[in-house]
Parts: structure tokens; sequence; C-alpha cells
């Protein structure tokens, strides 16, 4: 599944992505050792849009339930900016083929 995260802000004011990286995970809590990657690309620069991707095989044994997860941003000059944090809630597969 892809994700697009559009208008990263700071103060009001959008950030304007060109030549920023950006990384996304998500945990079942702040102190845990164990991290899922989102595939977290810039999408839009001038929109301020990133796109989060999570294949089914990135949660293949991870357990269903509520995660935290943030979008780190880090710009040219490597700063680095918590854009967005909040909850990933995981939930199993119904439809069956």
């Amino acid at each position: 599944r892809s994700f697009h995260v559009t208008g990263v802000q700071t103060c009001a004011l959008p950030i304007y992505l060109t030549g920023y990286s950006v990384k996304s995970q998500f945990r079942k809590s702040y102190q845990s050792s164990t991290a899922i990657n989102f595939t977290a690309s810039i999408y839009d620069a001038n929109a301020g849009e990133v796109r989060l991707q999570l294949a089914p095989a990135d949660t293949t044994g991870v357990r269903a339930g509520r995660y935290l997860y943030d979008i780190e941003l880090t710009s040219p000059s490597n700063e680095k900016i918590r854009a967005l944090e909040g909850l990933v809630i995981l939930t199993p597969e119904i439809t069956k083929t």
C-alpha cells in the first residue's frame, strides 16, 4: 500500500522538500528496539508531499495492533525535522482467496 502525506508544514508554511531526504518507521512503543521501516520518498517536493509505502511482506510476523510512527525529514544542511507522528493500526486480512 502507498500513503501520501500532503502539505508537510512548519509554522503554517509549507516545507519545500527539494534536496531533503525522508525516513519513517513504526514500532510498538517509544522504547521498543524493534522497528519496521516504511519505504519513504519525496513525492512532490514543491508541495511538501511525501509517500510512505508498506508491502505485505514488510509486516509478515508483525502482530495486529496499534503502533507508533513518525516521519523524519533531513534537510540539505543535515538538520533533522520530525514532520509528523501518530498511530498505525495493523489489522489482519479479512478477505481470503
